[in-house]
Protein backbone atom coordinates (compact mmCIF):
# COMPACT_ATOMS: atom_id res chain seq x y z
CA UNK A 1 0.00 0.00 0.00
CA UNK A 2 1.58 3.43 -1.14
CA UNK A 3 2.30 5.37 1.55
CA UNK A 4 -0.17 8.61 0.53
CA UNK A 5 -2.54 6.21 0.92
CA UNK A 6 -1.50 5.15 4.60
CA UNK A 7 -1.66 8.48 5.57
CA UNK A 8 -5.04 9.70 4.42
CA UNK A 9 -6.37 6.27 5.96
CA UNK A 10 -4.69 7.36 9.09
CA UNK A 11 -5.59 10.81 8.98
CA UNK A 12 -9.44 9.19 8.00
CA UNK A 13 -9.35 7.30 11.20
CA UNK A 14 -8.24 10.36 13.16
CA UNK A 15 -10.91 12.60 12.13
CA UNK A 16 -13.20 9.72 12.52
CA UNK A 17 -12.33 9.39 15.91
CA UNK A 18 -12.39 13.71 16.79
CA UNK A 19 -15.73 13.10 15.42
CA UNK A 20 -17.03 11.02 17.64
CA UNK A 21 -15.45 12.83 20.39
CA UNK A 22 -17.10 15.99 19.25
CA UNK A 23 -20.85 14.08 19.20
CA UNK A 24 -20.09 12.52 22.87
CA UNK A 25 -19.68 15.89 24.04
CA UNK A 26 -22.13 17.66 22.10
CA UNK A 27 -24.57 15.35 23.74
CA UNK A 28 -23.65 16.13 26.92
CA UNK A 29 -23.48 20.05 26.11
CA UNK A 30 -27.39 19.66 24.82
CA UNK A 31 -28.48 17.68 27.81
CA UNK A 32 -26.91 20.65 30.22
CA UNK A 33 -28.09 23.54 28.15
CA UNK A 34 -31.67 22.12 28.14
CA UNK A 35 -31.29 21.11 31.98
CA UNK A 36 -30.16 24.74 32.88
CA UNK A 37 -32.95 26.55 30.93
CA UNK A 38 -35.64 24.37 32.40
CA UNK A 39 -33.93 25.19 35.60
CA UNK A 40 -33.10 29.10 35.36
CA UNK A 41 -37.18 29.45 33.59
CA UNK A 42 -39.04 27.58 35.49
CA UNK A 43 -37.06 28.12 39.18
CA UNK A 44 -34.83 30.69 39.16
CA UNK A 45 -37.49 32.66 36.69
CA UNK A 46 -34.64 33.99 35.08
CA UNK A 47 -33.97 32.61 31.33
CA UNK A 48 -30.58 31.97 30.12
CA UNK A 49 -29.91 33.97 27.22
CA UNK A 50 -27.35 32.24 25.62
CA UNK A 51 -28.26 28.11 26.42
CA UNK A 52 -31.23 27.63 23.65
CA UNK A 53 -28.35 29.41 20.78
CA UNK A 54 -25.78 26.75 22.44
CA UNK A 55 -27.95 23.82 22.42
CA UNK A 56 -28.74 24.58 18.74
CA UNK A 57 -25.04 25.46 17.63
CA UNK A 58 -24.33 22.00 19.41
CA UNK A 59 -26.80 19.93 17.92
CA UNK A 60 -25.26 21.38 14.50
CA UNK A 61 -22.24 19.73 15.30
CA UNK A 62 -23.66 16.38 16.87
CA UNK A 63 -25.35 16.29 13.23
CA UNK A 64 -23.22 16.94 10.91
CA UNK A 65 -20.20 15.56 12.62
CA UNK A 66 -21.91 12.85 13.47
CA UNK A 67 -23.29 11.88 10.27
CA UNK A 68 -19.83 11.78 9.11
CA UNK A 69 -18.51 9.91 11.52
CA UNK A 70 -20.94 7.31 10.10
CA UNK A 71 -19.78 7.74 6.97
CA UNK A 72 -16.35 6.90 7.65
CA UNK A 73 -17.29 3.22 9.57
CA UNK A 74 -20.23 2.58 7.06
CA UNK A 75 -22.96 3.11 9.74
CA UNK A 76 -25.28 4.90 7.63
CA UNK A 77 -28.47 2.75 6.40
CA UNK A 78 -27.86 0.71 4.14
CA UNK A 79 -30.22 -1.54 1.75
CA UNK A 80 -27.71 -4.92 1.55
CA UNK A 81 -30.66 -6.84 -0.35
CA UNK A 82 -28.71 -6.00 -4.03
CA UNK A 83 -25.69 -8.08 -2.23
CA UNK A 84 -27.86 -10.57 -2.17
CA UNK A 85 -29.33 -10.49 -5.51
CA UNK A 86 -26.90 -9.17 -7.88
CA UNK A 87 -23.87 -9.88 -8.85
CA UNK A 88 -20.08 -9.16 -7.60
CA UNK A 89 -19.39 -7.48 -10.11
CA UNK A 90 -22.82 -5.30 -10.30
CA UNK A 91 -22.94 -4.67 -6.60
CA UNK A 92 -18.65 -3.24 -7.09
CA UNK A 93 -20.21 -0.74 -9.24
CA UNK A 94 -23.35 0.50 -7.36
CA UNK A 95 -20.72 0.90 -4.51
CA UNK A 96 -18.52 2.77 -6.20
CA UNK A 97 -20.85 4.54 -8.00
CA UNK A 98 -22.75 5.73 -4.89
CA UNK A 99 -19.33 6.38 -3.36
CA UNK A 100 -18.55 9.06 -6.03
CA UNK A 101 -21.96 10.53 -5.72
CA UNK A 102 -21.61 10.74 -2.15
CA UNK A 103 -17.94 12.47 -2.65
CA UNK A 104 -19.12 14.86 -5.50
CA UNK A 105 -22.42 15.90 -3.52
CA UNK A 106 -20.24 16.88 -0.19
CA UNK A 107 -17.75 18.67 -2.16
CA UNK A 108 -20.27 20.66 -4.01
CA UNK A 109 -22.55 21.24 -1.03
CA UNK A 110 -19.59 22.25 1.27
CA UNK A 111 -17.64 24.54 -1.46
CA UNK A 112 -21.38 26.34 -1.76
CA UNK A 113 -21.28 26.62 2.28
CA UNK A 114 -17.94 28.39 2.45
CA UNK A 115 -19.37 30.85 -0.18
CA UNK A 116 -22.34 31.50 1.99
CA UNK A 117 -19.82 31.68 5.39
CA UNK A 118 -18.83 35.34 4.81
CA UNK A 119 -22.34 36.25 4.02
CA UNK A 120 -23.43 34.98 7.58
CA UNK A 121 -20.45 36.46 9.37
CA UNK A 122 -22.16 39.61 8.83
CA UNK A 123 -24.98 38.72 11.61
CA UNK A 124 -24.40 37.89 14.90
CA UNK A 125 -25.98 35.17 17.02
CA UNK A 126 -26.80 37.72 19.73
CA UNK A 127 -26.43 34.81 22.71
CA UNK A 128 -23.49 33.89 22.21
CA UNK A 129 -21.97 36.88 20.70
CA UNK A 130 -20.69 35.38 17.53
CA UNK A 131 -20.92 35.17 14.23
CA UNK A 132 -23.63 33.48 12.72
CA UNK A 133 -21.19 32.06 10.63
CA UNK A 134 -20.63 29.73 13.54
CA UNK A 135 -23.87 27.49 12.21
CA UNK A 136 -22.38 27.07 8.83
CA UNK A 137 -19.06 25.46 10.24
CA UNK A 138 -20.28 22.18 10.98
CA UNK A 139 -21.42 21.31 7.64
CA UNK A 140 -18.57 22.63 5.74
CA UNK A 141 -16.55 20.62 8.31
CA UNK A 142 -19.10 17.44 7.26
CA UNK A 143 -18.67 17.86 3.85
CA UNK A 144 -14.84 18.07 3.89
CA UNK A 145 -14.78 15.00 5.91
CA UNK A 146 -16.95 12.80 3.57
CA UNK A 147 -15.43 13.99 0.89
CA UNK A 148 -12.28 12.89 2.08
CA UNK A 149 -13.45 9.53 3.28
CA UNK A 150 -14.79 8.84 -0.10
CA UNK A 151 -11.37 9.68 -1.74
CA UNK A 152 -10.03 7.20 0.66
CA UNK A 153 -12.91 4.51 0.31
CA UNK A 154 -12.24 4.87 -3.44
CA UNK A 155 -8.14 4.38 -3.69
CA UNK A 156 -8.05 1.70 -0.92
CA UNK A 157 -10.92 -0.68 -2.31
CA UNK A 158 -12.45 -1.30 0.89
CA UNK A 159 -15.92 -0.24 -0.72
CA UNK A 160 -16.54 -3.48 -1.96
CA UNK A 161 -18.59 -6.36 -0.02
CA UNK A 162 -19.52 -9.16 -1.89
CA UNK A 163 -21.32 -12.71 -1.32
CA UNK A 164 -18.30 -14.05 0.91
CA UNK A 165 -17.69 -10.42 3.07
CA UNK A 166 -21.45 -11.18 4.76
CA UNK A 167 -21.12 -14.78 5.00
CA UNK A 168 -23.39 -15.58 1.98
CA UNK A 169 -23.09 -18.47 -0.39
CA UNK A 170 -22.81 -17.37 -3.91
Amino acid sequence: MPRALRWLGAVDRLLGRVEWVVTALCLVMIVLCTGLGVFFRYVLNDPLIWGNDLAILSLMWLTFAGGSALYKERGHIAVEILIHVASDRATAALAIGLTVLMGVGAAIIGWQMLTLLPLQHKTIIEGLSLSRAAYGIPLAWACASITLSSVRQLLDGSLVRTRADTGQEA
